[in-house]
């Protein structure tokens, strides 16, 4: 089933297998999501990306990909496999599944009786810990990523291996990354400094170094509300 642009107030129940939803509504609550199931785009600033504020999310079943899930998301019961990227603030994690990868998992999480497979930091009940992941060897990014001083707030989607830099992509380097910043399938060599504040970037090209991106530019200290998309 292929269902676009639902709505406001949607509610999906027991989505089945290999159903692909994109721009669900607003309000959404989906519950018992099948297997290999993709949901893009669902709810406001929401494979499950961006999900937006409020959403509920109960018994998410395996091999279900959510990222970026926004505040306020309740998830309970996550499947094997099952990777979320970026929960929001407020987010309840109880009994997450095995080989679990969660990053940047923002402030006031709650993660109870986590098991096997997942190597983070103070798991227990009402425990505040940010940006935990299988087998990481730093805070905040994907696996064998260096990165210090993550800002609020920000959305790393498709964060390589193997990264030596901070904050972002593969062989990227950011430094204080401002406050709700969203860098999307962010390539190889692009060299960040003091991200600004509600900046969008998506698609970033390749040897990008740089301050108002642009392809090969230099710089440092991006400003306010810019907005990059396929640089």
């Amino acid at each position: 089933m292929e269902c676009e642009h639902v709505g406001e107030s949607a509610e999906c129940k027991r989505v089945g297998e290999s159903e692909e939803w994109e721009h669900v509504g607003v309000s959404v609550e989906c519950e018992h999501v099948g297997k290999s199931a993709q949901r893009e785009h669902v709810g406001e600033s929401v494979v499950c990306e961006h999900f937006g504020e409020s959403a509920e999310c109960e018994h998410i079943g395996e091999r279900a990909e959510w990222e970026h899930m926004g505040e306020s998301a309740e998830c309970e019961y996550v499947g094997e496999s099952a990777k979320c990227e970026h929960v929001g603030e407020s987010a309840e994690c109880e009994r997450v599944g095995e080989i679990v990868e969660c990053e940047h998992v923002e402030e006031i999480v709650e993660c109870e009786n986590v098991e096997e497979s997942v190597e983070h930091e103070h798991v227990g009940e009402s425990a505040d810990f940010e940006h935990f992941v299988e087998k990481p060897q730093c805070e905040h990014v994907g696996v064998s990523v260096e990165c210090e001083h993550v800002g609020e707030s920000v959305e790393c989607e498709n964060v390589e291996e193997s990264v030596g830099h901070e904050h972002v992509g593969e062989n990227v380097e950011c430094e204080h990354v401002g406050e709700s910043v969203e860098c999307k399938n962010v390539e190889e060599s692009v060299e960040h400094e003091h991200v600004g504040e509600s900046m969008k970037c998506e698609h970033v090209g390749k040897s990008v170094e740089s301050e108002h991106v642009g392809e090969r530019a230099e710089s440092e200290h991006i400003g306010e509300n810019v907005e990059c998309e396929h640089v």
